[in-house]
Order: C-alpha cells, then structure tokens, then sequence
C-alpha cells in the first residue's frame, strides 16, 4: 500500500512539475543532509544573498531551528514540507547540493529546473566504488550522476580523473571552480589564531586548557559489507587497547576528536574514556569552521586531508585497510607511493608521531595569550 502511495505522489508531482513554469532566477540550495546548515552551499548561500541583488537565493530545510534562525538574520530560507516550499521546489529554476543526489522533494523539482552540484570532496577515495546496499553496478551509479546539468570540481587533475574516466560525464557538464567552504582556510594568520584559541573547541569542551593539544580523527565512511563499518577503525592496530591510549593521552593533555562520517556505525566507542571525545554536532555543524583549531588530523583516505592541508598543516595516515581500497574498491592512484604526511601502522608509532609533532609550538600562542 505504501508503495502504491508512494508512485501515486510521483506522479502527481511529476506531472506539476511539468505544468508549472519555472523563473529562472529563483534559486535554491541546501546542506550535505536536508536538516543540516553546512558545507560549500552554505558559502556560496550567504554570499549570493549578500552581493547579488540580481535573484532570490533560498535556503530550504527540514529543520526548522535552521529556517527559523536564518529568517531572524534576515536571509531567506523556508521548510521543505511548508506549502511554500513545495511551491519553490515546482517553480525553481536552479538548484544547488553538495553531494550526489539532487535537491528536491519526490519529483517535484521537474527535468527542466538546472541541477547543480558543488560537489562533496575530491580525495584519493573519488572513485565510483559502489556499496552494494546501495547501487548494484559502476553503471547505474553513473547514470545517477549524470542527471546533474552540471558536476563542480577543484582542479583539471579531478576534472578528468574524476569527473570525465570514473564519473563518465560528458564535458560540458563539468564545471572547475573549486570548494567555497576552503576560502576560509587559505588566511593563515587567521587560522593560525583560532588554533592557538580555540574558541570552538574551549566553549563546547571545558576540560580544555591553553596548552591541550587536540587531535582530529576523521576516517572516511566505509561500504556496507566492509568490516569496519562494527569496528572503530584503531582497534585493527594490534596493539591498540582503549584504556591505556587514552591514559596515555591524559599523560601528555592530548584529546583525540573524532568526526565520524554520517553513514558510519557509531556504537563501537566505550564511553567512559576522558581523551576520546565524539564531537558534538547539531543542525548547524560544519567542520569546515573548526578545522582551523585543531593541532593534526588523523585520517585516512578522506577529502578532509585536502582542506586541512591547505593550512599548511601535516597531516598523518592510518590505513588499515589500503589494498581492500587499492585493488577492490578503488582509489585513483597508489597514493602510498606519494604521502603528503606520515604513515602509523601500530600506537607505538603514533604515540611517537604525536610526541615529536606536539613539540613544535603555534608561533601566534604568546602573542594571544
């Protein structure tokens, strides 16, 4: 019954949005999930609105924290279930997302309403490796994509290694205009204060003094049938063991954040560990703003090593499961043959990386404190 429900509605919304015309300056955008006020879209919304009066630029939500708080500041943005925003997805002339799937509710965003995208991340990981629960070939994965009018990237390496041999898409639907979320990270004195005060990070997390150091730990989401999607990514360390890392970060007033992807199992982590903290996030939550605060990254074959490296920041590489990616899943290249940063194969070393790293001070700490 659900499902004859369902296709009823797709098609009285097809058929609207068929019917209605579309104004061609009415555009909207919205965050990686439709609750969250986040990522390059987030950007690129708050500076249309501010230096273009030439077009309505929407933001549209389901939270309705989000829709409210922007309203208050003045910008516009409506609920997605509102008979408003229904409206605006029928009338559109653009709409603007970050990842794969286009902005819309049902059908109601029709075939002749330009879909962009800004696009997620381009890492080592930008393959068309798929998940099985999710799409059940490279070809039909492919076809998706294809439906955006236009697919952004960040350099003419990603245009056509990405874009063009693994995403299959034709060249005028590929754009070159990099991420406006990374602005930001390009002023290093700018940056190089919020990490020494880490304004985010103190006011969230008390136990905080000026001489903790905090670790960013962002593994990149795995596929379904991988095994470390039960599994905090560190536990395949063989000597790894909870208790006595995290006395260990104690020791040397180190905290270990972490930001798991949002498709990520997180039921794996023991709670009571002081120096393990899972970062706080709510609908406004973008780590692209707090990046700049913390001291290293540890990651893996995730796009944030990119961003968190034009900082001019090291960066340190735990890949536990490099040849699954290498020779099964995909990667674009041996990236191990060229690491920008430091590889940890067991906590021995990590402890030692994150020891010889910590020596080395912010020169902007005294002149702030």
């Amino acid at each position: 019954m659900k499902y004859l429900l369902k296709k009823i509605l797709e098609l009285i919304s097809s058929l609207l949005s068929q019917i209605i015309p579309k104004n061609k300056k009415l555009v909207l955008l919205g965050g990686s999930q439709r609750n969250n006020y986040n990522e390059s879209s987030r950007y690129l919304y708050e500076y249309l609105n501010k230096n273009n009066d030439d077009g309505y630029f929407i933001w549209i939500t389901s939270s309705k924290e989000v829709c409210k708080y922007l309203k208050e500041k003045g910008l516009p943005a409506e609920y997605y279930l509102s008979l408003k925003g229904i409206w605006y997805y029928l009338r559109s002339g653009l709409v603007i997302c970050n990842g794969t799937v286009p902005l819309g509710l049902v059908n109601l965003v029709g075939k002749e309403t330009i879909k962009i995208t800004i696009n997620h991340g381009c890492g080592p990981r930008s393959t068309i490796g798929i998940d099985p629960n999710i799409y059940i070939s490279k070809n039909e994965l492919a076809k998706d994509l294809n439906i955006f009018n236009f697919f952004n990237f960040t350099s003419d390496f990603t245009s056509l290694e990405i874009g063009r041999n693994e995403y299959l898409l034709p060249e005028n639907k590929i754009i070159n205009l990099g991420f406006p979320r990374c602005d930001h990270l390009l002023n290093k004195i700018e940056v190089d204060k919020q990490k020494a005060l880490k304004k985010f990070l103190r006011d969230n997390y008390s136990m905080l003094n000026k001489d903790s150091k905090c670790i960013l730990y962002a593994p990149t989401w795995r596929p379904s049938h991988h095994p470390s999607q039960k599994k905090f990514p560190l536990e395949f360390m063989d000597d790894f063991d909870y208790f006595s890392f995290n006395s260990w970060l104690l020791e040397n007033n180190i905290y270990l954040f972490i930001s798991g992807h949002d498709l990520s199992n997180k039921d794996y982590l023991i709670n009571d560990l002081s120096h393990f903290i899972y970062l706080k996030k709510n609908d406004f939550f973008d780590i692209n703003l707090v990046l700049p605060e913390f001291d290293f990254l540890l990651t893996d074959y995730s796009s944030i090593a990119t961003d968190y490296m034009l900082m001019m920041r090291s960066v340190i590489y735990y890949m536990p499961d490099y040849n699954f990616y290498l020779n099964e899943y995909g990667l674009l290249e041996d990236i191990k043959e060229n690491m920008p940063g430091p590889i940890v194969e067991n906590m021995e070393s990590l402890k030692n990386i994150l020891l010889e790293m910590s020596e080395s001070k912010n020169e902007n700490q005294d002149l702030i404190y």
